[in-house]
């Protein structure tokens, strides 16, 4: 049997700190992590599938920015004055998940904003996603 599996990471950040791609590119590049953007998408109006690579090969993964009130309601977790929820998105392929925690530990870095672990509940910051996102053996 084929288990297909969905991934997501949510990084919680303020409306008024979402980057632009070049300077999201720029986060990727100084951490050293190999992971492309591609350039014709902007945080700030993009919805869908974001097209990337990671060492050269696809590492795309599905990027949704919106209200935490409209995806969390009201959350347990102590976010401060983050009012907007970047989810990343990837399904079944590692080189995607690596690829998109990159994405969502340098968009973190970016914005002030902090990583969302749903499954145990834990905020971590960017830095120790993007460790995390180091450790995926590809």
């Amino acid at each position: 049997m084929i288990r297909y599996v969905s991934v997501d990471v949510f990084v919680f950040l303020a409306r008024g700190s979402i980057p632009s791609t070049s300077m999201w590119q720029g986060a990727l590049d100084r951490y050293g992590t190999d992971l492309t953007l591609n350039s014709g998408c902007e945080p700030a109006s993009h919805s869908g599938y974001w097209p990337a690579t990671l060492g050269g090969l696809a590492a795309g993964f599905e990027f949704l920015l919106s209200s935490v009130a409209e995806n969390f309601g009201d959350i347990d977790v102590d976010i401060g004055n983050r009012d907007m929820v970047a989810t990343f998105t990837t399904h079944s392929d590692v080189r995607e998940l690596k690829g998109s925690m990159f994405a969502a530990a340098t968009f973190a870095e970016l914005t002030s904003g902090i990583a969302f672990e749903e499954d145990t509940g834990n905020v971590l910051p960017g830095t120790r996603l993007l460790e995390q996102a180091r450790g995926i053996a590809l």
